[in-house]
């Protein structure tokens, strides 16, 4: 089937058969114990991964993607998922192992304290946990609880959550495949204050070099978006305000870009993510999608320009590297995603 173009006609003839698989696969789940449900759905909507990688791109994008030539910039960072079985990308997207990379990389700002890291949720004494800490689930995003006197949660919320998690792989939500081998721990962090200063410097970087910075004022609920030299950009994701050009640049902004380009220059793309709380500069984690990529920026072009610069060519090289330094951590090196190259049904979405 030829998917060349973005007309909507061939945008709707990709989605339709999906969604009606979807629909179906959701009433058929909806009989099902809750553990089984999100991969029954998963597992009967999509013909194969191509088609599951494809999905949330054409959803969001509003084109089918042609993953044997990927263009921009979110087409080629879901491409990696079919084609390039990195294992250092799977290593960094767990959130208990990604502080060996840290170490490993040589970054002078530290991560946030770890308290305990749990392997079965079983073993979590509601009676012996701190007055403040954060739970997170290693194979997630979005996945956590905050305990705070002020903000207190009770062993009954905590029970759910971890119910309710049990029964979800983060992988299956949008086809994001690195996550899929990882293992799932709970990883309870110490609670970073941010009652007198408080906010996210995310450093977008391609090539190792950062190509605009997002800047999330927690107090005030603003954002902001720079270049590496604290240029101002008009760059906004969609959903987002767009930026107003009144940040200060962090205090420690050079010791910011130092960490951000020793970590990123080891993919072809990163996010590199700090956290400024009260008087502490924080690295927070790396993410390799962001919102999945599935979501334009405005203005969209300039995802066409990022693409631009991803040079595909030099995956090998990423490959290489990734397989050397999971090795040093003791990393499997075998994936079970990527291994799509050459497929045919790249250039098709999977059909």
């Amino acid at each position: 089937m030829d998917w060349k173009g973005n007309s909507l006609d061939k945008l709707e003839e990709f989605l339709h058969p999906i969604r009606k698989r979807l629909s179906r696969a959701e009433l058929v789940a909806h009989f099902l114990p809750p553990s089984r449900r999100q991969a029954y759905v998963y597992d009967h909507a999509f013909l194969n991964e191509i088609e599951a990688v494809a999905y949330p791109y054409a959803q969001g994008f509003g084109r089918v993607p042609d993953f044997a030539n990927p263009h921009c910039f979110a087409e080629k960072n879901r491409a990696l998922q079919l084609m390039h079985p990195n294992p250092l990308m799977s290593l960094v997207a767990d959130k208990s192992a990604v502080r060996k990379f840290f170490d490993y990389s040589g970054v002078e700002t530290p991560s946030s304290r770890v308290i305990k890291v749990f392997d079965d949720p079983d073993q979590i004494e509601w009676s012996k946990l701190p007055d403040r800490w954060v739970l997170k689930v290693s194979d997630g995003s979005s996945m956590h609880l905050v305990h705070t006197p002020d903000d207190p949660t009770t062993e009954r919320e905590l029970r759910k959550a971890i119910k309710k998690w049990k029964s979800l792989d983060h992988w299956r939500r949008y086809a994001e495949l690195h996550y899929k081998d990882l293992p799932r721990r709970y990883v309870l962090e110490e609670y970073l204050p941010s009652d007198k200063f408080g906010r996210e410097c995310k450093l977008v970087c391609i090539h190792g070099e950062p190509y605009f910075i997002s800047i999330f004022d927690r107090h005030k609920g603003e954002r902001d978006c720079f270049d590496g030299e604290w240029k101002p950009q008009h760059i906004a994701m969609a959903g987002y305000p767009h930026p107003k050009h009144d940040t200060p640049r962090p205090e420690k902004f050079d010791q910011i870009l130092a960490d951000a380009r020793l970590l990123a220059r080891q993919f072809i793309h990163a996010r590199i993510d700090f956290l400024e709380m009260n008087d502490r500069l924080i690295l927070g984690e790396v993410t390799l999608t962001t919102h999945a990529m599935r979501e334009p920026p405005v203005p969209a072009r300039v995802f066409d320009d990022m693409g631009a610069m991803m040079d595909m060519s030099t995956l090998p090289k990423y490959l290489d590297h990734g397989r050397k330094v999971a090795k040093a951590l003791g990393w499997p090196l075998e994936t079970s995603w990527g291994h799509h190259a050459g497929d045919p049904l790249l250039a098709t979405a999977g059909r």
